[in-house]
């Protein structure tokens, strides 16, 4: 006769498969206008400066902004950019040129569900290169299954573990994105059950998002206000 604590395991692990999240549906495919973008990431010596996500945050705070952009912010700007929108080619075609950029997410990996907090706020201890999380404005779950550390996982994968994902990520469902997006995005996982915050990566890989680097450049935006021409 099977061990009753064995049958209770066999169940909770069935229920953390199956779970589901309930949330009300968002557009996310204008994201980008609600809030106004730095024009270009921060230089020094003409190339994209690099920071810690904290530092970042602080220095972008100094230069009058409130925050990195939101994911769904920063590729709702690119989708548009790769449908012709030339309101948007000064700040899309800086994204993607030279070093990737922080975005206002951190992620953590646990008992396949992924959690994404919403403009985090982060402390660093750099000698047990870890990162803690203070506070966040929100936090998402996403339930997916079988997500692996250090690989890159493709969007058309993580479409078929959530639709849902993908769209609150990359701003729109899957068979909506831009050809260039379908083929090229993806995610990487550098560490499943620590915090560590989110950027896009760099040059060719710039429709990816990552959480395994260390220093990233700098673009603050901040909230559009109503009348407000940018």
């Amino acid at each position: 006769m099977p061990d009753l604590l064995d049958l209770l395991k066999k169940e909770t692990l069935s229920e953390n498969k199956l779970f589901k999240v309930e949330r009300p549906i968002v557009d996310y495919s204008e994201s980008y206008k609600k809030v106004i973008f730095e024009k270009m990431a921060l230089r020094k010596d003409q190339e994209k400066e690099l920071f810690l996500f904290h530092e970042s945050l602080n220095s972008l705070r100094k230069r009058g902004y409130a925050r990195h952009s939101r994911p769904n912010e920063a590729f709702s700007l690119l989708c548009s950019h790769l449908e012709g929108d030339l309101s948007v080619k000064t700040v899309a075609e800086d994204m993607l040129s030279g070093c990737g950029e922080w975005l206002s997410l951190a992620m953590k990996y646990q008992n396949n569900l992924l959690h994404c907090y919403v403009d985090p706020e982060l402390e660093f201890n750099q000698k047990q290169n870890k990162y803690t999380l203070k506070n966040c404005n929100s936090e998402m779950l996403f339930p997916m299954s079988e997500l692996e550390e250090h690989s890159y996982i493709q969007i058309k994968e993580l479409h078929a573990k959530n639709p849902e994902f993908v769209e609150f990520i990359w701003s729109r469902s899957f068979d909506k994105l831009p050809l260039e997006i379908q083929k090229n995005a993806s995610l990487y996982l550098y560490t499943a059950e620590l915090v560590w915050p989110v950027g896009r990566d760099y040059y060719i890989n710039g429709y990816y998002i990552s959480s395994y680097c260390n220093c990233r450049a700098s673009r603050g935006v901040a909230p559009k206000i109503v009348g407000h021409r940018s």
